[in-house]
Protein backbone atom coordinates (compact mmCIF):
# COMPACT_ATOMS: atom_id res chain seq x y z
CA UNK A 1 0.00 0.00 0.00
CA UNK A 2 1.50 3.40 -0.77
CA UNK A 3 0.00 7.01 0.39
CA UNK A 4 0.77 10.27 -1.69
CA UNK A 5 0.31 13.61 -0.12
CA UNK A 6 -1.88 16.23 -1.55
CA UNK A 7 -1.10 17.71 -5.37
CA UNK A 8 2.31 14.85 -5.47
CA UNK A 9 3.13 14.98 -9.05
CA UNK A 10 5.39 11.90 -10.30
CA UNK A 11 7.32 13.62 -13.79
CA UNK A 12 7.14 11.26 -16.74
CA UNK A 13 8.95 7.80 -16.30
CA UNK A 14 8.64 4.14 -16.74
CA UNK A 15 8.82 1.10 -15.11
CA UNK A 16 10.64 -2.31 -16.26
CA UNK A 17 7.21 -4.27 -15.80
CA UNK A 18 3.72 -4.13 -15.98
CA UNK A 19 2.39 -1.77 -12.81
CA UNK A 20 -0.96 -2.20 -11.53
CA UNK A 21 -2.77 0.47 -8.77
CA UNK A 22 -5.45 0.00 -7.30
CA UNK A 23 -7.11 3.68 -5.74
CA UNK A 24 -8.45 2.84 -2.14
CA UNK A 25 -8.90 6.66 -1.08
CA UNK A 26 -8.53 9.75 -3.14
CA UNK A 27 -7.69 10.50 -6.60
CA UNK A 28 -4.55 9.88 -9.46
CA UNK A 29 -4.50 11.28 -12.77
CA UNK A 30 -2.45 8.84 -14.67
CA UNK A 31 -1.07 10.73 -17.96
CA UNK A 32 -0.38 8.19 -20.75
CA UNK A 33 0.13 8.12 -24.47
CA UNK A 34 -1.17 11.52 -24.91
CA UNK A 35 -4.33 10.97 -22.84
CA UNK A 36 -5.10 11.86 -18.74
CA UNK A 37 -7.56 9.54 -17.11
CA UNK A 38 -8.91 10.36 -13.99
CA UNK A 39 -8.98 7.27 -11.17
CA UNK A 40 -11.17 7.36 -7.98
CA UNK A 41 -11.68 4.88 -5.23
CA UNK A 42 -12.25 1.58 -6.14
CA UNK A 43 -10.71 2.04 -9.76
CA UNK A 44 -7.87 -0.41 -11.27
CA UNK A 45 -5.52 1.08 -13.71
CA UNK A 46 -2.71 -0.22 -15.63
CA UNK A 47 0.36 1.01 -16.79
CA UNK A 48 2.37 -1.46 -19.50
CA UNK A 49 6.19 -2.13 -19.17
CA UNK A 50 8.47 0.54 -20.68
CA UNK A 51 5.41 2.83 -21.25
CA UNK A 52 6.15 6.89 -20.59
CA UNK A 53 3.95 8.20 -18.00
CA UNK A 54 3.35 11.22 -15.39
CA UNK A 55 0.88 10.72 -12.22
CA UNK A 56 -0.94 13.74 -10.50
CA UNK A 57 -2.11 13.03 -6.79
CA UNK A 58 -5.82 14.80 -6.10
CA UNK A 59 -5.92 17.88 -3.98
CA UNK A 60 -7.11 15.24 -0.89
CA UNK A 61 -3.77 12.62 -1.40
CA UNK A 62 -4.38 9.40 -2.75
CA UNK A 63 -3.77 5.97 -0.80
CA UNK A 64 -3.64 2.97 -3.26
CA UNK A 65 -2.19 -0.58 -3.37
CA UNK A 66 0.37 -1.15 -6.32
CA UNK A 67 1.84 -4.23 -7.86
CA UNK A 68 4.03 -5.14 -10.20
CA UNK A 69 4.31 -8.12 -12.56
Amino acid sequence: MWRDDPEKFYPDHTHSSVTAHVILEGLMILTMNGKSETYFAGDRCEVPAGVVHSALIGSHGCRYLIGEK
